[in-house]
């Protein structure tokens, strides 16, 4: 089932991304945000996932200091590894593998819906996702 299942349709939409070194101004405008997920674009194409909730009320805790003109998101809140990376067209199996592999409880799924699309497609596909999906699989 998970072979036939495709992450695209099974990744959880909620999801902002934003570079990891923001302007104060900028660091306020991520905290009227509502995402589930923020995705911290890193260099060298390393993408880093935080709960957003949490990023939110650690951003709001160092806006704190009058003095703060720019935040570094990785120095905020729980550190997480790199997060790897998935083929839109990838397959819930394929997302279970790389998990596996990188040994990780999420990943990112990106890419984009069709040639020369302006914004490509992003989400987050988690180990519970696919734990459920497994135990409830949709008939096909």
């Amino acid at each position: 089932a998970l072979m036939a299942a495709s992450a695209m349709a099974n990744m959880d939409r909620d999801v902002s991304v934003t570079e990891a070194i923001l302007s104060r101004t900028a660091a306020e405008k991520l905290l009227t945000g509502k995402q589930r997920w923020i995705v911290l674009e890193g260099s060298d194409a390393e993408h880093f996932i935080r709960d957003g909730d949490a990023l939110r009320e650690a951003l709001s805790a160092a806006l704190q200091d009058p003095d703060a003109a720019e935040l570094n998101l990785y120095n905020i809140g729980t550190h997480s590894p790199a997060c790897p990376e998935l083929a839109i067209e990838g397959s819930l199996y394929e997302a279970r593998q790389l998990m596996v592999s990188e040994g990780t409880d999420k990943i990112l799924v990106s890419g984009e819906l069709y040639v020369g699309s302006p914004y490509p497609e992003v989400g987050i596909i988690t180990r519970q996702a696919i734990e459920a999906f497994y135990l409830s699989p949709p008939d096909f």
